[in-house]
């Protein structure tokens, strides 16, 4: 089973060329762009950039609790950004010059050993497990 994938959308090249490999590729099954957090559907994974102004330490572990892998995305030295996603205990963090395919595995691999479980929802507040 593939793992379902939303992104947030980003004006940065990373978040397209994202997009674009899971499209091309099949690795996963991409699900939404999302502009806004209310957009989120129930999915497997997100991959959000640090760059969204809305993007929270207490919206990604919001994320987390409800069984959702975060995948999170820096610009090359942005310690800020590394130290807010490290504050999150995101699931994994890649600088967005990473190679879309790399990201996509990672995703998979993160995702594939919980599935395929049952998802806790944004709103019944269910919790997932421990940290990687």
């Amino acid at each position: 089973m593939r793992p379902s994938l939303a992104t947030v959308m980003s004006p940065r090249p990373w978040e397209a060329g994202l997009v674009q490999a899971a499209v091309d590729t099949g690795l996963v099954r991409l699900l939404a762009r999302c502009y806004n957090p209310v957009d989120l559907p129930i999915v497997d994974a997100v991959v959000a950039g640090s760059e969204v102004p809305w993007l929270t330490v207490d919206g990604i572990r919001r994320w987390r609790r409800a069984g959702i892998a975060v995948v999170g995305m820096f610009p090359l030295g942005d310690r800020p950004a590394i130290e807010m996603f490290c504050r999150a205990e995101v699931d994994q963090l890649f600088c967005d010059r990473a190679d879309p395919l790399v990201i996509l595995r990672a995703v998979r691999d993160l995702v594939s050993p919980r599935l395929p479980t049952e998802r806790g929802s944004l709103n019944r507040g269910r919790t997932a497990g421990t940290h990687r």
